[in-house]
Formats: C-alpha cells, structure tokens, sequence
C-alpha cells in the first residue's frame, strides 16, 4: 500500500506533467506558433545613412493662406525682413518722428534760401526750411532779401519799396531817373501827378517830395531840370493843417519868404487850378519871370516832381 506521504507526492509529480503538456500544445494539438514564441532581442548595426528624421509639422504662410505640412515648406511669398533700408527722399520729414538735432528754422516754401517769418518751426534741417527768415513772398523764388531791384512794380528785395534805386540794375525806373549827389539821393520824375499823387510815388520808392533846404542844394536842383521843362513839385506846402501863408517843408522846419528863392510877387496864393495856392513847386529855367524860383501851386493840378532820401548803404 502507498502511504498518505508517497500518494502526495505522486499526486504533486502527475501535476507537474500535465501543466508542461498545457504550455507546449494548444487546444488544437499542434504546439506553440510562432507568434507565441518569445522574441529574439538583438544589437542593430548602423551601416548605412542614418534613419530619416521625422519632421514636426512646420507652417508656411504664402500670401494670406497658412498652410500645415508634415514636410518642410518653401515659402514662396515674400516674407517679412527684420534688416530693411530706409530710404532718405530729400522731403521735409512730416511723419512727426523727433530728429536727432531739431532747431528753429522756417518754412521756406520757395526754396530761395529765405523763411517766411510768420511760420516758424522746430525740425531738423533740409529741404523746405531755412534758419533766416524776411521772404515776403514766400511762394515767388526771385523775391528774396537782397535781390538786386529792377523796374518791374515789385518789391524784389524784401525792403518795403518798390521799384527804388539799386545802383547794380535801377537807376532809371519808369519816368524816374535816380541821381546820387551831394550825399543825398534823388529822383526825377517826369510823369504828371497831383501834389498828394506825386508824394505817394515818392514814399513808394523809399523816398519823399524834395525839401531845397539851402541855395547850393536849390542850384543843384536846378542843374538837372530839363530847359523849359515846367514846374516840379517839392515837399512843401501852406494851409493844409498849416496856418494859411504859414509855408512848411514836409520835415517841420519853416519854408524862408526873404532869401530870394521864391519868384517875383510869390507867394501869391493864387494857383492855376480852382483851389488855393498851397503847394510849393520848383520852375525850370526858360519859364518866363519865375525860372529857376519857387512858386505856390493849386496841389489838385499835375506836375512832374522831384524826390530825395538817404543814399543806400553801402
């Protein structure tokens, strides 16, 4: 008889057995497949090129369009440039970006080296403005302080005449011949204008009616009057905010009755026009008994008239 120790053992031993038919055989009878059987670990050699590397998506935007690949793109738009060229075209800088070096300047809308002085600006330098003001036609190129002055009803050189000497190109302007002499500087005008009329000339030129303050200036006069040329206004005048007979050069000072300068019988307050006789006019020589001599005119009938004013500076 087996004892209860060798019946379990036997037992023990009979399990073993079957469970090793259990892990070699399948239901089928047939033994472990392939796919079933452990798998063979092994060293790879690399003996070619390396194994290509897989790219993550990468983006392109061509145009407007953004485009997901699983390559890399080519973009075949213009892409954006982080090193870009400015590019300076000489205009004003007008974006409002601060210059470098701004100072006072002015707008120079002619470009003749000359602002106008009522648009003062600060901006950098260039084109379009300029560090000196007194154009006064900022929209006229040939007008500019210090232009030479010709004879064309226009201010050329930014001095508030008109048309007045400039010994470089005007010395003679319409019926006015300009004469340096004794220091002073006059015009001769042979035009024909009321006393007012022919004082506005004058001032228009930077000058005004002549005062004959003394004989050598009267004989100076004189000299330049064409022979029987007729009566040349001066700058004098009686009544008119004077005292009737009250005679006045243009500067204040008194007009002499008794030096001999005034024609015979004059003044006699008794003009050719319908008016009084109020205005001092100078006769060339050829003019009956009062060539050469003062006489008082009515201010309302033309004449030719004489100017004077400083010379220009130098």
């Amino acid at each position: 008889m087996i004892g209860g120790a060798d019946r379990r053992r036997a037992q023990a031993t009979a399990l073993a057995a079957a469970l090793s038919l259990a892990c070699t055989f399948d239901g089928s009878g047939f033994g472990a497949q392939p796919d079933d059987l452990p798998q063979e670990t092994s060293t790879s050699t690399t003996t070619g090129a390396p194994p290509a590397t897989t790219l993550a998506p990468t983006t392109s935007t061509t145009g407007t369009t953004a485009e997901t690949t699983g390559a890399a793109v080519t973009s075949t738009g213009p892409g954006p440039t982080t090193d870009a060229t400015t590019t300076t075209t000489g205009e004003p800088d007008t974006t409002g970006e601060p210059c470098a070096t701004p100072e006072p300047l002015y707008v120079d809308g002619d470009g003749d080296g000359f602002g106008d002085a009522g648009q003062p600006v600060t901006t950098c330098a260039g084109p379009g403005f300029s560090p000196q003001a007194g154009d006064c036609d900022d929209g006229e190129a040939a007008v500019f302080p210090g232009q030479i002055e010709t004879c064309n009803v226009v201010d050329d050189d930014c001095d508030q005449w008109v048309d007045e000497f400039d010994l470089r190109s005007n010395i003679a302007c319409g019926v006015c011949t300009y004469i340096l002499a004794a220091g002073r500087l006059y015009a001769f005008c042979e035009g024909a204008r009321a006393w007012s009329e022919a004082r506005a000339d004058c001032q228009l030129r930077g000058l005004d009616l002549a005062i004959d303050i003394d004989w050598p200036e009267h004989n100076l006069l004189v000299s330049y009057l064409a022979q029987d040329s007729g009566q040349w206004y001066l700058g004098a005048q009686d009544g008119d905010g004077n005292k009737e007979g009250n005679w006045r050069w243009l500067d204040g000072s008194e007009v002499p009755k008794w030096d001999g300068r005034f024609g015979p019988q004059q003044p006699d307050d008794n003009g050719s026009g319908d008016a009084g006789a109020d205005c001092l006019a100078l006769v060339a020589a050829g003019m009956g008994n009062n060539q050469t001599r003062w006489v008082d005119e009515s201010c309302g009938v033309p004449h030719k008239w004489i100017c004077e004013g400083d010379p220009p500076a130098p």
